[in-house]
């Protein structure tokens, strides 16, 4: 039963980290170009670097 289960959560964990990759990874914008942020179905990590000190402490 332990056995089934560890493979189960396995798989919905492996199965949730693909989407998350092309998300975070591969479909990401990572230069901070708001036409290309709004364009792109990823991540916009240059948002995060312009903002990163507001993000942080607010």
């Amino acid at each position: 039963m332990s056995r089934a289960l560890t493979v189960l959560l396995a798989l919905l964990i492996g199965a949730a980290l693909v989407p998350f990759a092309h998300w975070a990874l591969i479909d990401a914008v990572w230069r901070p170009d708001a036409a290309a942020c709004r364009a792109a179905h990823g991540a916009c990590w240059g948002f995060i670097v312009e903002k990163h000190r507001f993000i942080l402490y607010g």
